[in-house]
C-alpha cells in the first residue's frame, strides 16, 4: 500500500488533471470478477490517503495495487504502473 500511495501521491503533485482523470477511469476499468465497483459518490473529494484506504478496503491489497495499475495503465501512465508491484 505505500508504494501505491507514493506513487499516487506524486501523481496528485505533479499532474492533478490526470489524477482528477484517473478518479474517473476508476469508475470505468473493468473489475475482476467478484468486486463491486466503488460508488462514485463514495469517492467524492477523498484526499490520497483516504482515496488509497478506500481502494484497500474495497479490493484487498494485492487486487486494489492491480486495479491501480490497470488504471493507471489505461490512462496511458506507463512510468507510473511500473512503480507498483503487480500483484500475482
Amino acid at each position: 500500500v505505500e508504494g501505491q500511495r507514493e506513487v499516487l501521491e506524486n501523481l496528485t503533485r505533479t499532474e492533478p488533471e490526470k489524477f482528477k482523470m484517473g478518479r474517473m477511469k476508476l469508475g470505468t476499468v473493468p473489475l475482476r470478477e467478484g468486486f463491486e465497483r466503488i460508488p462514485r459518490g463514495a469517492l467524492g473529494q477523498l484526499d490520497i490517503v483516504d482515496l488509497t484506504d478506500q481502494l484497500v478496503a474495497s479490493y484487498y491489497e494485492d487486487y486494489a495495487v492491480e486495479f491501480v495499475v490497470a488504471v493507471l495503465l489505461d490512462m496511458g501512465m506507463l512510468e507510473e504502473a511500473a512503480q507498483l508491484p503487480r500483484a500475482a
